[in-house]
């Protein structure tokens, strides 16, 4: 059914009942946001029916949360389902950088964290006729509200990394002072060009392997 129509259908059921309630809806907050996906952690998983789908859900919720991107952005629209439009692994780029909070011996830190410019390119009106870059950083203190985590993951699966074959060593890359300038500030986590045009959330495929 045309959009427009169901917006008709709505305004004309309000004027016609007068249900129109003036008061103020709350809004969503991060602790709403928290309570979700600790649920989902806590139970809601195991109602997927596969794994990848416990990893892309909550990168699609805090996606969403962080860079105000609607669903449609982000996965296949229903105004063009059958176009395989949706975000790639094109659209991230990782990069790991030194953290500036490090002290030596600190238990809770580590000396490199990783940051993560997503890039929007099929916001509503404006689809791939303007792109706006959004970063993401790796959350230590609350890893349930790290947007990064469910990237590595999901890349590890499907092997995506030009170079890294394991997420401990990921972090035991050292981005050196000494490097040359462009590498200087932060290392680019590559992916191997045969994934930039791959989805990175779309329908699972069972991994025995994996399971």
């Amino acid at each position: 059914m045309d959009t427009k129509v169901i917006l008709a259908a709505i305004k004309k059921f309000y004027k016609e009942t007068g249900k129109v309630d003036p008061k103020k809806k709350p809004v969503f907050t991060a602790l709403d946001a928290i309570h979700i996906l600790n649920n989902h952690w806590t139970s809601g998983y195991r109602e997927l029916s596969n794994f990848q789908y416990a990893i892309q859900l909550p990168l699609l919720a805090l996606a969403t949360c962080f860079t105000t991107l609607r669903p449609g952005s982000l996965v296949e629209s229903d105004c063009h389902r059958g176009s395989n439009k949706l975000l790639q692994y094109r659209d991230l780029s990782l990069y790991l950088v030194q953290n500036p909070q490090y002290q030596d011996g600190a238990l809770e830190q580590l000396p490199n964290i990783l940051l993560c410019r997503l890039t929007g390119r099929l916001q509503k009106r404006r689809r791939n006729t303007e792109v706006v870059e959004y970063p993401l950083i790796q959350n230590f203190h609350t890893p349930i509200l790290c947007p990064i985590l469910p990237v590595l993951i999901l890349a590890f699966v499907d092997d995506a990394f030009k170079s890294c074959s394991s997420p401990e060593k990921v972090f035991d890359l050292l981005v050196s002072p000494n490097a040359s300038p462009k590498e200087k500030d932060a290392l680019h986590l590559e992916w191997r060009s045969s994934m930039f045009n791959i989805p990175i959330l779309r329908r699972a495929q069972s991994r025995y392997d994996l399971i």
